[in-house]
C-alpha cells in the first residue's frame, strides 16, 4: 500500500511539473484567421442629406453581377432587399457577401435614389458626399429629399437676332457642382419669357446659370449666375432675369 502511494505521488510531482502555464490575457498569441466564407452580420443606416435624420422605410437591395461588357455589368442577380426602420437601420444577419456585391441601390418616394453605386473594397471615393463611411459592414447612407423649382425666365436686354441661351441647373457641394448631367434647357435669347418647374434636390444649394451662346451652341459668356438653399419636399419661385 505504501509503494503505491509513493508512485501515485511521483507520477503527480512529474505530469504537474510538466504542465505549461496559460500566458495571462495581454500575452497570448493571436488565434488562427477566420476560415474564408466566414458568416458576417451587416448593419447598416439610411439618413437624410444634411439633416443627418434616420429615414424610415427606404429599401436597400445587394446586386451581384453574372456578365459585364464593355461597359461594366450588363446582367444583375439580386442578393436580398431590405427595408430600413423607423431609426434608419437595415440588420442583415449571417450572410457573407463581399466577395459578391458588385453593386447597391436604395429608393424611398419623395427621396432622390442612389442608383447602382460601384462597390469595390471601398463603396465610393471619400469626395462622395452621400456617404459618411466607405467600410462594407458598417455603412452610412445620405439620401437628398426631393424638391421643386418653379422658374421664371425672363429677358430685359436685347441681344443679336442669332444668339441663344443655355439655362443650366446644377447642385452645389463646396462650390463644386454635384449633378452630373445638369438640367439645361436652350431658348431664344431675346423675347424669352417662360416659367416651368422644375424637380431638383433638396436640402442642397442650387444653382442656375443662364449662359449666352450663338447659333452654332459657340459658348460666349454668362449672363446670370445665382445659388440659393432649397429645402426638403419645397417648392422654391426663382425669377431669373437676364
Amino acid at each position: 500500500m505504501k509503494k503505491i502511494m509513493n508512485c501515485t505521488i511521483i507520477a503527480l510531482l512529474i505530469f504537474g511539473c510538466s504542465k505549461k502555464m496559460d500566458p495571462p490575457p495581454g500575452n497570448r498569441p493571436p488565434g488562427p484567421p477566420p476560415p474564408v466564407g466566414v458568416l458576417k452580420d451587416y448593419k447598416l443606416k439610411i439618413i437624410e442629406q444634411e439633416t443627418n435624420l434616420p429615414i424610415e422605410g427606404a429599401k436597400v437591395t445587394f446586386y451581384e453581377c453574372l456578365e459585364s461588357g464593355k461597359y461594366g455589368c450588363t446582367k444583375y442577380n439580386i442578393l436580398g432587399t431590405w427595408t430600413s426602420d423607423a431609426k434608419g437601420n437595415i440588420f442583415v444577419a449571417g450572410k457573407d457577401y463581399s466577395s459578391k456585391v458588385s453593386q447597391v441601390t436604395i429608393d424611398r418616394n419623395d427621396y432622390w435614389s442612389r442608383g447602382r453605386v460601384p462597390y469595390a473594397n471601398t463603396l465610393h471615393s471619400e469626395a462622395d458626399t452621400f456617404f459618411q463611411k466607405t467600410t462594407f459592414d458598417s455603412l452610412v447612407y445620405k439620401l437628398y429629399p426631393e424638391a421643386f423649382l418653379n422658374l421664371h425666365v425672363k429677358n430685359e436686354k436685347q441681344y443679336g437676332p442669332k444668339e441663344m441661351i443655355r439655362v443650366v441647373v446644377d447642385i452645389m457641394v463646396d462650390d463644386y457642382s454635384l449633378t452630373s448631367q445638369p438640367l439645361t434647357y436652350d431658348l431664344p435669347a431675346t423675347g424669352t419669357d417662360t416659367t416651368f418647374l422644375y424637380k431638383t434636390y433638396g436640402n442642397a444649394n442650387n444653382r442656375v446659370q443662364v449662359i449666352l451662346i450663338d447659333s452654332m451652341y459657340n459658348f460666349k459668356g454668362p449672363v446670370f449666375e445665382e445659388t440659393n438653399h432649397v429645402g426638403k419636399n419645397a417648392t422654391f419661385n426663382w425669377n431669373v432675369f437676364y
